[in-house]
Formats: C-alpha cells, structure tokens, sequence
C-alpha cells in the first residue's frame, strides 16, 4: 500500500475509534513506543506525521477495549484449518502475511491476549494485543 494509501486508511480507521500505530516496514514490529495507545488514541496530527515521515510503514492496529476489537490471529494453513475445525468466523476477514485476522467487537470485559491457548495456530490478540 501506497503511503497516501497507508495514511488514508490509518485516519479511517482512527475515524472508527481503533487505536492505530505505525509498523516498521514489511514487519509486525511498531515504529514508534506504543504502550501509551493501548490506553489513549493517537490525535489524528500525529498519525498523519507517522505516516508522512515513515512513508514505508505499514499500519497496526492495537486490539482491546481501546479499538473496541479483540482479533483471532490464524496463522497459517493450521490456523485456518482449527477455525474451520472450530466453526470459527467473523463477518470481517482481514488477510495477512501468513494467514488472516478475523475481526470481533471487544466484549466490555478483560481480553487476555495470548498465542496458542486456543487451539493450533490460533492467537487471540486482546487487551495489549497489535494486528
């Protein structure tokens, strides 16, 4: 995705209420100390300077209460295999490099994030999570 691409979804989805940060390119790795976003949202002027200084990043989006998401990470053909085995689905399907996220409205309750807890190749990214 193109930077003005990469900015107008990051702004879309700051619209939307997700907390969003930038990541290092072609990585899951966060570009900027992120922990205070998993509690206060970034202003929309600090996620237009991101995305206009960092114009390589890519765009994570910080899962719990503060984005209102909790996301199942599948990673690859054995998470997809466990969701299907699972009847696990989402009406928001977002593709990854490995797999894909599926999308959940948090539920107003503590989400621990955790990886294979659930089932294999399944992670659940909750409170303090990043997709």
């Amino acid at each position: 995705m193109g930077q003005s691409k990469c900015l107008a979804a990051a702004l879309s989805y700051l619209r939307k209420g997700w907390s969003v940060v930038p990541l290092n390119a072609a990585s899951k790795i966060p570009a900027v100390k992120w922990l205070q976003y998993q509690t206060e949202r970034p202003t929309s002027d600090q996620v237009r300077s991101w995305f206009t200084t960092m114009p390589d990043a890519s765009i994570g989006i910080i899962t719990g209460a503060i984005s209102g998401l909790v996301a199942a990470d599948l990673d690859g053909e054995v998470g997809l295999r466990s969701a299907q085995r699972l009847g696990l689905s989402s009406s928001v399907v977002v593709k990854s490099r490995r797999g894909a996220h599926l999308y959940f409205r948090h539920p107003g309750y503590a989400v621990k994030t955790q990886a294979g807890q659930i089932a294999p190749g399944i992670d659940v990214r909750g409170d303090g999570g990043l997709v």
